[in-house]
């Protein structure tokens, strides 16, 4: 029996029994899911004790350093724009 016959079988069942089915495969998936983050968690944890505190703030620090470099491209441009400004008058 293949998946489609399967499916098929089940769109043919009563809305309740669907509903079932439903929720049954929402909780098995949702169980492999915790499961792998709680097990990925537990090696990201050992791994962060071994490490400073930095290195975990280390994503912040490019952030804000992207945000400061794109403010001093438009700064600067008016800086110059106000300096072209005084030679000329």
């Amino acid at each position: 029996m293949s998946l489609i016959s399967k499916i098929e079988n089940l769109q043919k069942r009563p809305e309740s029994v669907r509903r079932r089915v439903l929720f049954i495969v929402i909780a098995i998936v949702m169980f492999f899911v915790v499961s792998a983050w709680v097990f990925t968690l537990k090696f990201s944890l050992n791994r962060e004790e071994n490490k400073n505190n930095q290195a975990a703030i280390a994503p912040f620090k490019i952030i804000m350093n992207m945000a400061k470099e794109s403010f001093d491209i438009p700064v600067g441009g008016i800086k110059n724009t106000f300096g072209r400004l005084k030679e000329e008058l």
